[in-house]
């Protein structure tokens, strides 16, 4: 990730504090009926990444997946650290400072190693921050 993308997903994540402890992602749309006409998207726009491919993907993969857009790549770090939370009975705290601490140290942790699962670098800095549900 280059470097004026790590401020804007670290900022863009401060949402990801309040939200990740309090309810799981939406169901997944059902795919449109086979006779029904789906627009084109261009193909600088990146489709997103289904869940169960997420946990598979190094840091690198799931940011080129993204297309290299915080829009597209901060969903896929909520659904891995509602996912940490969730299989670890944790909570985590619904302020700035606890959402600015996770997204730095994601970020970091994929500078750090890009080819480190994605799913890893989230559920360790999820631990590291999260508390156990009262």
């Amino acid at each position: 990730m280059k470097s004026r993308h790590i401020i804007a997903t670290a900022v863009a994540l401060l949402g990801l504090a309040g939200a990740a402890g309090a309810q799981p992602p939406p169901p997944a749309q059902p795919p449109p009926p086979p006779s029904a006409k789906v627009p084109a998207q261009p193909p600088s726009v990146a489709r997103p990444v289904p869940a169960e491919q997420i946990d598979y993907l190094s840091c690198r993969e799931a940011w080129r997946q993204s297309g290299k857009s915080a829009d597209q790549f901060i969903p896929m770090l909520r659904s891995l650290a509602n996912q940490s939370l969730q299989e670890r009975g944790l909570v985590l705290a619904s302020d700035r400072e606890t959402g600015l601490q996770l997204g730095k140290a994601i970020i970091q942790g994929c500078v750090n190693d890009p080819e480190e699962h994605l799913s890893s670098v989230v559920d360790r800095e999820v631990r590291k921050v999260a508390a156990p549900k009262q």
